[in-house]
């Protein structure tokens, strides 16, 4: 498990298993007694069409920083932030600002 990121009562976190759509997905799980349980891939949006890699929620939830090398990043691996709007993840947006055509990655939100 890699990336772990706990919203309330639910552990996101990226984890290379049978079920993945590729190689590492997104995955969430309720932690109970020290073990997690009820593990759901998070499913095609996120791990196929938004490419989220290592990531951070923001602490209310309605905002997913990650990393990719998804298409239309400034190159190598790029931040990318998704807002949940609506019950939804919203198109991922390319956060400018801190990328550079090297390699950025490993968001963390305080």
């Amino acid at each position: 498990m890699a990336a772990p990121s706990l919203q309330g009562e639910t552990l996101w976190f990226c984890s290379a298993r049978k079920g993945n759509y590729r190689g590492v997905d997104l995955w969430t799980a309720t932690p109970r007694e020290g073990s997690a349980s009820s593990w759901v891939n998070a499913g095609e949006k996120l791990n196929l069409e938004y490419g989220v890699g290592e990531m951070h929620l923001t602490a209310d939830g309605q905002a997913l920083y990650y990393r990719s090398d998804r298409e239309g990043g400034r190159g190598g691996l790029d931040i990318w932030v998704a807002f949940f709007v609506q019950g939804d993840w919203a198109a991922p947006i390319n956060v400018e600002a801190v990328n550079t055509p090297a390699m950025e990655g490993w968001p963390f939100i305080t």
